[in-house]
């Protein structure tokens, strides 16, 4: 369908809601004229009489039809309002069905504080001063948690490791070590907050949730890092003491307090069972009635197998044998004995 017909087609439907409309306000009026009849005078009731009515609704529908050219405009803009609700409508209907579109999911979340955001980029790019570090150094773990701090390495795993296993391992315990002091800032926050009686339950609600899992996050690192430092002394353990510390759980130290204590224990177990373990009988008085004078006539040989070859393949290694090549002078010694003879 062309422009120029749609156009058209807008206007004449445009032009017979709007009569709709007019035709719909003066039933609403006989209506209201017909409730208010009883109550009215009777000069009231003359005005509102039949004749009164068609007369007025014949105006209306002139009226009407004289003024559709005027309001074209207008009505057009109804009738296109009308069909962007309706699209509208629909689209919220097919992402309220299908879910939201793949293609307008972003990969962030929500912005952050812009001067928040400025000083956060300059301490992940260039780090913090050294005054800062100093400070933050002085920080006090809580008396009920000490195992926010860094774990010190036990004594029997330290004696294993190289010397570039003992930096590395220094290393991560300095990341942990501020990781932990970190965390204790965090969680003084999240105490305040819930300890204060000033902030309502509603505002509670909303603070702490989203600290409480930041918190939990740097808890998991923490562990994490913890295990990795355990997974660098395994190589150098046996597998019956590599079981225990893989059992073993941190506390102020890596592997445990009672880490020692557990290995001894285990490697008295493992000896005494090597000490109770029943060795395999021999049979002597059996290997003494087997000797020479059991077997009164000799044991024969055992068969010697040879692998079996055709004569052809016989003659093709032979050919493939490189020919021993002798000397020249000797070549003319038997040619000059092969004349010799023939005379």
């Amino acid at each position: 369908m062309s422009k120029r017909k749609c156009e058209d087609r807008l206007k004449t439907v445009s032009k017979k809601m709007k009569i709709l409309q007019d035709t719909l306000l003066s039933l609403q009026e006989n209506l209201r004229f017909d409730s208010s009849g009883s109550n009215s005078d009777d000069s009231n009731n003359e005005e509102s009489s039949p004749y009164q009515r068609r007369k007025k609704f014949r105006k209306i529908i002139v009226s009407s039809s004289s003024s559709d050219e005027e309001q074209e405009g207008g009505s057009l803009r109804t009738v296109t309002a009308e069909v962007h609700d309706r699209s509208s409508s629909v689209n919220v209907s097919k992402e309220c069905l299908l879910g939201i579109d793949p293609k307008k999911l972003s990969n962030y979340g929500p912005r952050l504080d812009d001067d928040l955001v400025s000083r956060w980029q300059t301490f992940l790019i260039e780090g913090i001063d050294k005054e800062a570090r100093e400070e933050f150094s002085k920080i006090l773990f809580p008396e009920n948690c000490p195992e926010l701090a860094a774990p010190v390495i036990n004594t029997e795993a330290e004696k294993l490791l190289s010397a570039l296993d003992k930096k590395k391992d220094s290393m991560f315990s300095t990341i942990q070590d501020k990781l932990g002091r970190g965390l204790t800032k965090l969680g003084e926050t999240i105490s305040l907050i819930l300890a204060s009686e000033t902030i309502s339950d509603n505002d509670k609600a909303l603070l702490i949730p989203k600290a409480a899992d930041s918190a939990k996050m740097f808890c998991e690192v923490h562990y994490l890092l913890s295990n990795h430092r355990k997974h660098q002394v395994y190589p150098y353990m046996t597998q019956a003491t590599q079981k225990l510390a893989e059992e073993s759980k941190r506390d102020v130290t890596l592997f445990g307090s009672d880490f020692s204590e557990k290995c001894k224990a285990a490697n008295a177990a493992e000896k005494t069972a090597t000490d109770i373990k029943a060795k395999k009988p021999t049979f002597a008085g059996r290997q003494k009635l087997r000797s020479s004078s059991f077997y009164l006539n000799s044991q024969r040989q055992a068969p010697k197998f040879k692998m079996k070859t055709s004569n052809a393949f016989k003659n093709h290694r032979k050919e493939d044998r490189p020919r021993k090549t002798r000397p020249r002078a000797y070549q003319q010694y038997q040619h000059q004995e092969y004349f010799r003879q023939r005379r």
